[in-house]
């Protein structure tokens, strides 16, 4: 038979109500404790992810843009230094231009210089040549005083 003793309930209910109290004490504040971190932990690293995120796209935004302003510097340097090449190339073909007109210039210059002198001796020589063409035809043929009369003569229209 089953016999029921009220003692031993008794005793039974007292224990779990000190289980169940001791436990409440001790077990419920800690482990609430640690939720309420973990919770605490948890929102703190989305938050802290969500600012990182923000920041990455933030730095992600300025980089695209230095990237941009770098890719536009780089084209204006590009555009300068074509300018420059042309210009200095221009300046380079104006100054072998110059240079070639004042060397031609010289050239002629010179030539013209060389030709006179040349045509200057020329000139001396033919009228020694004829001088003494003369004087041989003369001696030959005039007197010495109509000698001298036309070699005066001639050196006078040489003269002019």
């Amino acid at each position: 038979m089953i016999s029921i003793n009220v003692y031993e309930i008794a005793l039974q209910t007292i224990n779990i109500a000190i289980l169940i109290w001791l436990l409440k004490k001790f077990m419920t504040a800690p482990l609430s404790n640690f939720l309420k971190e973990r919770a605490e932990n948890i929102k703190h690293n989305i938050e802290e992810a969500e600012s990182k995120r923000t920041e990455s796209e933030r730095v992600l935004t300025e980089q695209k843009e230095l990237l941009k302003k770098a890719h536009q510097d780089a084209q204006e340097v590009r555009t300068k230094a074509e300018a420059a090449a042309k210009t200095e190339r221009e300046t380079s073909l104006q100054t072998a231009k110059e240079e070639s007109a004042q060397f031609i210039q010289n050239a002629k210059r010179e030539i013209e210089l060389e030709y006179n002198q040349v045509r200057q001796s020329l000139t001396e020589d033919a009228a020694r040549l004829s001088i003494a063409l003369s004087e041989k035809i003369m001696r030959k043929s005039l007197k010495e005083e109509d000698n001298d009369a036309l070699i005066k003569e001639y050196l006078e229209q040489a003269k002019n």
